[in-house]
């Protein structure tokens, strides 16, 4: 799968980071002096003391924090906003205005808390289209939005013979814990169309 890549939120990121730097301060002398009770590793030193500041604390956490700690929704109540957690696999169907084309889709996503990749790919087989620019918006703490552009590229052996690779716009509003998702899309070739989907598994 194509790299993920940044996205843009309509909640105070900054905090996060805030909160997540104040965390490792109270937890660096702590850990230090830990570590220092640890005989099988004073032969180690003084690369375990050097080497325990507050910048590698930060950095471990962060990266807990991005892949697994902002899934957990408890952590609002010390103050972390959540951002709407929509990885996994969905599936069902895209009408064009094109000749009013029902066509199967499936699309996967994949999201850490800073980055994500949109892949969706086409029941004909026939084209298949990556994201490479997102942001997720909260409506109402029940909701959220999913606007992401996108590069498709049809296989050129199956794809009709007016598809050319292109780009568009889809516009996905998640409701009921990601149970129901509806939305629409647009893309480069002027044609316009509906999204609806429901959740096959998480990812």
């Amino acid at each position: 799968m194509q790299g993920m890549h940044s996205y843009a939120v309509n909640n105070d990121r900054l905090r996060c980071y805030v909160i997540i730097g104040v965390i490792c301060a109270l937890l660096a002398p702590v850990t230090y002096e830990m570590l220092k009770k640890a005989t099988f590793l004073s032969s180690l030193e003084p690369w375990v003391s050097t080497s325990l500041s507050f910048g590698t604390l930060y950095a471990i956490t962060f990266a807990f924090y991005n892949r697994v700690a902002w899934k957990w929704s408890f952590l609002k109540f010390i103050g972390l906003p959540l951002t709407a957690n929509l990885n996994g696999s969905y599936e069902g169907k895209l009408i064009s205005s094109y000749k009013r084309t029902e066509v199967s889709i499936t699309i996967d996503i994949v999201q850490s808390w800073t980055k994500l990749v949109v892949y969706l790919e086409t029941g004909t087989d026939s084209s298949d289209s990556y994201s490479y620019m997102a942001s997720i918006f909260d409506i109402d703490g029940k909701s959220s939005r999913l606007s992401y552009s996108y590069t498709n590229t049809p296989f050129n052996v199956i794809a009709a013979s007016d598809m050319h690779t292109h780009d568009g716009t889809v516009n996905l509003v998640f409701r009921n814990n990601n149970q129901k998702i509806m939305g629409k899309y647009f893309n480069a070739r002027q044609r316009v169309g509906t999204i609806t989907l429901k959740k096959k598994n998480k990812l």
